[in-house]
């Protein structure tokens, strides 16, 4: 089997058909640019043309046709570097035709979408944007890339995952920090999935036990325990997997003029919703016919050193910083310690197997 921290296209697609056809369904594309933001919204679904995308597409179509909501048109394009600026245009050009208010790329990679935009921005059409990742924390809509997309249509983009982490609360740079002996060593802005994908792994390793079996393995994939609220990766919890243990979400948007609590940058994700979290399920509970509401939420230590968030705006201070022997992070994904999880931090579980 292929295990990810995910979420997995169905969790994703599910979470994508309750924001739509339940939340958004009927009022305007508030976040599209020019006219487009006082038209009620209409979906188009951009995919990649191969199996897995086209199975991944279907599935968002159901999760939004079980709300009485179907798209407008949809797309598939090939992922030929040297065809898809082309391909690029004439789907943008199918999408403006349609009248599609809102863009929902599939599956969405990391580098298509600088290919659509440059096309939208060439026509004149500034949609909303909806990238569905199947990373975890919405790796594919990292600030990272989204900055390298045509400025015009960034403040349109919508996504679901975690808001980017400060630095100083990073689990992923504390346990980095701990393993690091070359003073001189810089970290790579992408660390974070690195860090994801050994943690999932090592901790259903140590969970499996001494008998490695792939029936074990599975099993103890199943038995990742719940994440403390706030962890940087979103929701973990093994029981909503087995293939990915993604449990939770919060609905994201691009700010341009905001500043990022990651890297001190201008543009970033802020929370809709008030920053509430909702668990990947067939149905999550969004709210019904409710506008969007977003704003960046403060992020401050809490007193077992988890992520919160706060209402007025502050940053710790270096004083204030996690120390090595404080918890950095919020997942407690695995129950015993290990190279990945350095001991005491809000991954570890703390005792050991």
């Amino acid at each position: 089997w292929q295990y990810t921290p995910g979420p997995n296209c169905t969790k994703s697609a599910d979470a994508i058909g309750a924001l739509f056809g339940k939340q958004l369904k009927g009022l305007p594309a508030q976040f599209a640019g020019g006219a487009l933001k006082t038209e009620p919204r209409k979906l188009g679904i951009f995919y990649t043309n191969v199996p897995t995308q086209y199975d991944c597409e279907q599935r968002v179509v159901q999760s939004l046709a079980s709300y009485g909501v179907t798209p407008v048109a949809q797309a598939a394009l090939t992922f030929n570097l040297s065809d898809l600026a082309s391909e690029s245009a004439t789907a943008v050009a199918q999408m403006k035709a349609a009248g599609a208010t809102t863009i929902i790329c599939v599956g969405c990679d990391p580098i298509s979408p600088r290919f659509y935009f440059a096309a939208a921005t060439q026509d004149n059409y500034h949609p909303e944007w909806f990238f569905q990742s199947l990373y975890a924390s919405n790796a594919t809509a990292s600030e990272s890339f989204i900055r390298l997309f045509p400025a015009d249509q960034r403040s349109q983009i919508l996504t679901i995952g975690t808001q980017p982490t400060a630095r100083y609360l990073s689990e992923a740079v504390h346990a980095y920090d701990l393993g690091n002996t070359d003073p001189s060593a810089t970290i790579i802005p992408s660390y974070y999935l690195v860090y994801g994908s050994i943690l999932q792994f090592f901790s259903a390793l140590q969970l499996a036990g001494p008998d490695l079996t792939p029936s074990n393995f599975q099993a103890a994939m199943r038995s990742i325990p719940q994440s403390s609220p706030g962890g940087e990766l979103g929701g973990w919890n093994g029981a909503s997997g087995p293939y990915d243990p993604a449990s939770s979400f919060q609905i994201l948007r691009w700010d341009q003029g905001a500043t990022s609590p990651a890297d001190g940058q201008q543009g970033t994700y802020e929370v809709c919703n008030g920053g509430a979290s909702y668990p990947f399920d067939t149905s999550p509970p969004l709210p019904a016919h409710t506008p969007l509401h977003c704003a960046l939420a403060v992020q401050k230590p809490t007193k077992l050193g988890t992520i919160g968030t706060a209402t007025a705006s502050s940053t710790a201070p270096p004083s204030t910083r996690p120390s090595p022997t404080t918890k950095a992070g919020a997942h407690r994904t695995g129950r015993a310690r290990s190279a990945a999880v350095p001991p005491g931090s809000a991954h570890d579980g703390g005792a050991p197997s």
